[in-house]
């Protein structure tokens, strides 16, 4: 078959053999170039504009020099279908001639439908998510009917297990100066899944945990606080903010967490102590000579101390402080005393002249005390048959003894003692401190309280 020039005639002549290189997926590229003969350069660069193909011209449309057809035509089976002018620039020739620049132009396959033009970039530096970039080209102004967010496709490749991705983005990528008649769009595909597990102490044994999943929200682990709805490369993100303990727990596992133990120091508040004192004296009344002897409350304040302790904060769905926490950690008990020490006097009081030679009177002498943020220590009474005795044995110097409790003369039976309060802390292990407050409230409903509890083993009293 005789060869017919294209792109040539008695003004254009062709510029060496069309390239033809075959592109992705099927696709061609043919690149001709010509020259411009018969003119000088003057009129060459001032009708520059007069004898460009418009883009998008198919390879076998008709080629115009200052409007005027040309009349050539492409042989048969000198182009592949569907070829489109991308690309026109004006070079020098590659080799000597008349001097008449050469005009190039590029086709490539191009049709109403967007088709892949590349191959796949894999890369996955989401977090290990597969994210794929991957671009599609079609003739200008083709319609575009993928939707961000929406569309999925289902991706493989060598090395790589199946995956459903998700169009994050779909971007027309910018053209140079001298292109046109097609539109490439750059496209953005990702995996759904945890784009970042970001973790924050936030003290008191506490971390909060910040997951964001991309598309689809996925589990996490411990109270959700709050949900956020944001967006990554145009694709929904959801950032989910939960609770957890230092081991990555629920910061309720199991409906009650030991999340924190710690030493402290607190003050500790000794009770006083009241036990019964004796108080002795001997009084010569002229030739009598008076023994006394009394009995009374003696006192010992209460005594604040700093003391160590160790204080566990436990994290729970419960509002109640159960019997277990009162012992908690082998306490004996929790150390909040509302029974103080009783002082109780029993018997007759005498009241008696000057000299106690002479009894004026009896009443009722009978009293009890009640010896508040006290307890009761050894010793705990004293009593007797009588409140006085009378000695003659030496009738010139008679001997008189007097029992008195807190300065009451007592005749006939009679008795002081303590009783009740705690009893001394001192060596004793016990839960001095309980609080319980409600925390905060998940997403869902549910409420989450913060137990403190404090326990010490009780120094001696300073």
């Amino acid at each position: 078959m005789p060869y017919k020039p294209t792109h040539a005639n008695g003004t254009f002549t062709k510029f060496g053999a069309p390239e033809i290189d075959k592109l992705y997926n099927d696709r061609y590229r043919i690149v001709v170039r010509c020259n411009v003969k018969g003119v000088d350069s003057k009129w060459h660069y001032s009708n520059v504009e007069n004898f460009w193909k418009d883009f998008g011209s198919l390879y076998e449309s008709p080629l115009q020099v200052d409007g005027a057809d040309v009349g050539w035509e492409p042989a048969t089976g000198e182009t592949y279908p569907n070829m489109r002018l991308i690309e026109v620039s004006q070079n020098y020739p590659r080799s000597p001639n008349d001097g008449a620049p050469v005009l190039e132009f590029t086709y490539e396959t191009l049709t109403g439908s967007y088709l892949q033009d590349a191959d796949d970039k894999v890369d996955h530096e989401l977090n290990g998510l597969r994210r794929v970039t991957r671009t599609v080209i079609a003739k200008e102004d083709s319609s575009y009917a993928k939707v961000v967010g929406t569309d999925t496709i289902d991706h493989t490749g060598r090395g790589y297990g199946s995956e459903t991705l998700t169009l994050a983005s779909a971007e027309e990528v910018p053209k140079r100066e001298n292109e046109g008649g097609f539109t490439r769009i750059q496209e953005t595909w990702l995996e759904a899944g945890t784009l970042r597990v970001r973790r924050n102490d936030i003290g008191q044994g506490r971390f909060q945990v910040q997951t964001t999943f991309l598309i689809t929200e996925g589990s996490t682990v411990g109270p959700i606080t709050s949900k956020d709805i944001q967006n990554f490369e145009g694709l929904k993100t959801i950032v989910v903010t939960t609770l957890q303990d230092k081991d990555g727990n629920s910061i309720a596992n199991g409906g009650s967490n030991l999340i924190l133990e710690h030493e402290v120091e607190v003050d500790f508040r000794y009770p006083g102590e009241v036990s019964i004192g004796e108080d002795t004296g001997t009084v010569d009344i002229g030739t009598t000579e008076v023994n006394f002897t009394n009995y009374y409350y003696s006192l010992r304040p209460p005594v604040s101390n700093p003391i160590e302790a160790t204080r566990y904060v436990i994290y729970q769905t419960s509002n109640e402080i159960v019997a277990g926490d009162l012992v908690y950690d082998g306490a004996q008990g929790r150390w909040k005393p509302d029974d103080w020490a009783i002082g109780t006097i029993e018997g007759l009081e005498a009241i008696f002249s000057g000299d106690y030679s002479q009894l004026n009177s009896i009443r009722g002498g009978g009293s009890t005390r009640v010896f508040s943020n006290y307890t009761a220590v050894a010793p705990l009474s004293e009593s007797g048959t009588a409140g006085w005795t009378y000695d003659t044995t030496d009738p010139n110097n008679p001997v008189v003894t007097i029992f008195t409790a807190e300065g009451q003369n007592k005749i006939g039976p009679w008795s002081i003692s303590v009783s009740g309060g705690p009893g001394r802390p001192d060596g004793n292990k016990y839960v001095i401190g309980i609080d319980l407050d409600e925390e905060f409230t998940d997403t869902d409903g549910t409420k989450y309280y913060k137990k403190e509890i404090i326990v010490a083993t009780i120094p001696t009293r300073p």
